[in-house]
């Protein structure tokens, strides 16, 4: 009985071991995915700012038209494809980052309804589609922002 006791108590405090050390190197690894996200992000951050944006600027500004439809040859073309160009610019792993400040600076300081916020929102998407993203931007509703 005593070395069946000894036994569950060995065992016992290995388990305690094991599992803290397993915890431990989860934590270390989350900290560590967390700071290369950090590091990234900053990268990304720097990028934007440096990188001329202004054919994104002026795509998301123009007047959406109601059904979203952009003419071949028209000026409104022009301004997408070029910001197609400068977005790729960034890198895939900078494009929804540059994309999602091109939006927030669109929306900001202007007085919209709902209806031509979500419009602009579907702008953002549809462009998305069009310079084939390498994978889906999750940006923000601008209900977040104001």
């Amino acid at each position: 009985m005593a070395a069946h006791t000894t036994f569950v108590v060995v065992f016992a405090i290995l388990f305690t071991f094991s599992t803290a050390a397993s915890a431990f190197r989860a934590t270390v690894t989350i900290e560590e995915n967390s700071q290369e996200k950090s590091r990234g992000r900053g990268q990304c951050q720097e990028k934007i700012q440096m990188q001329d944006l202004s054919h994104c600027e002026e795509f998301m500004k123009q007047r959406m038209s109601r059904s979203l439809i952009v003419l071949p040859g028209s000026n409104q073309e022009d301004h997408r494809s070029m910001c197609c160009n400068q977005l790729r610019e960034l890198g895939d792993e900078c494009m929804c980052d540059g994309l999602e400040k091109v939006v927030h600076e669109a929306m900001q300081g202007v007085e919209q309804e709902e209806e031509e916020k979500q419009k602009m929102m579907k702008k953002a998407m549809n462009l998305q589609t069009y310079c084939r993203f390498p994978r889906r931007c999750d940006i923000q509703s601008p209900s977040i922002w104001f």
